[in-house]
């Protein structure tokens, strides 16, 4: 299959904000914990996820983006492993989803796993599959470390590779750095990006800012609103593209039970030469 306006691949950028959010979680989570205000969570958190991202167009080709999903996930505490003689903590997540683009669907199944090294240092390591796919990527491979350092500024290093086989039959390589910087309950990022494919290369910049709002004292009880500025490179039939991006989001997520919890997300996006993208989606999660 040919990769054209309507059944893109995507070869950089789609899920770098989605990789820089994450490690802000967990800083900002460990800030808490600096603070005293961590406690001995439940380790074990399952989850359902659903999410709709429609494009502002009346033609066929712009048809929505569905993803329909699951999650498990089980997190080290530094109490819990005490016990076991264990110093560093982390989390390892497992999820699955039904993704529907451009009138195709793609099974997806994902690993990601945090782990403290040494300290204010931990590593991320996240590995997607989707077997015989069609828009989505075979195989999507992330590998970053950060290091704190002073003045509460956190510097990364990390590496990507794409996998495209039925869509383009294409590899794509993607490195990275990025700093941020966090002051209370606001952060900023610059990324930057190499993206190299076959024997060309392309610099991906990428731009995030963000503010957490908690709820109490509880670090999983919060609203979050950013914004990001970022360009793209995409493959649109035989050729690779820069584009300019941007989004906005509002995140909420809260326990108000003990063990049962909810998250939700709204999200406005534009990319040069194509139609606004609105979203929004959802999760029901329950722990212990």
């Amino acid at each position: 299959m040919h990769c054209t306006m309507s059944h893109r691949c995507l070869v950089a950028v789609t899920c770098l904000l989605t990789s820089v959010l994450l490690p802000a979680g967990k800083a900002w989570a460990q800030e808490q914990d600096q603070a005293g205000q961590n406690h001995l969570v439940p380790a074990w958190k399952i989850g359902s996820q659903a999410e709709l991202q429609h494009y502002t167009s009346d033609t066929e080709t712009w048809t929505p983006w569905v993803r329909l999903g699951g999650f498990v996930s089980y997190e080290l505490t530094r109490q819990r492993l005490s016990n076991l003689g264990i110093r560093d903590r982390g989390s390892l997540r497992l999820s699955g989803a039904h993704v529907r683009r451009f009138d195709q669907a793609d099974p997806y199944v994902e690993a990601d796993l945090y782990l403290d090294l040494w300290p204010k240092a931990y590593f991320n390591f996240r590995l997607g599959v989707s077997p015989d796919a069609d828009v989505l990527a075979d195989v999507d491979a992330h590998l970053e470390l950060y290091q704190a350092i002073i003045y509460a500024l956190e510097l990364s290093l990390s590496y990507r590779r794409i996998h495209f086989d039925r869509c383009c039959e294409a590899d794509v390589n993607i490195f990275g750095a990025s700093a941020a910087k966090y002051v209370g309950n606001f952060y900023f990022v610059l990324r930057g990006g190499v993206v190299r494919k076959e024997s060309t290369a392309r610099l991906a910049p990428t731009i995030l800012g963000a503010g957490r709002w908690y709820f109490s004292s509880k670090i999983d009880t919060f609203i979050e609103l950013g914004a990001s500025f970022e360009q793209m490179i995409e493959r649109v039939s035989t050729s690779d593209e820069a584009r300019n991006s941007a989004e906005i989001y509002v995140r909420a997520e809260a326990f108000p039970w003990t063990n049962f919890g909810f998250a939700l997300k709204t999200n406005a996006a534009l990319l040069e030469r194509v139609p606004p993208r609105l979203g929004g989606g959802g999760a029901l999660m329950a722990r212990w």
